[in-house]
């Protein structure tokens, strides 16, 4: 273990929240490039997001809405942690 996180151990926390955010996000890319692709879904932005949903079957979607939930709730959890650092 890092020498810091053992120092700081909601260091940890950061790490594992920042590696599952860009995890999700690759999941994300991964599935909706194909998903568009197979169900010949347009990436026109123009395009409403229900019409896209309605289309694309649940596991494309999941990712989304994980990603989604990772980028709203945790910025309080980074401010605890700037305010824990100084």
């Amino acid at each position: 273990m890092s020498p810091l996180i053992a120092n700081h151990p909601i260091l940890g926390l950061l790490v594992g929240l920042g590696t599952w955010t860009f995890a999700m996000e690759a999941l994300l890319y991964i599935r909706r490039t194909r998903a568009l692709s197979k169900y010949d879904i347009s990436f026109d932005p123009a395009i409403v997001k229900k019409e896209k949903a309605e289309k694309l079957p649940a596991y494309v979607q999941w990712p989304a809405d994980n990603f989604n939930n990772l980028l709203e709730q945790p910025t309080q959890f980074y401010a605890v942690l700037l305010g824990r650092s100084g």
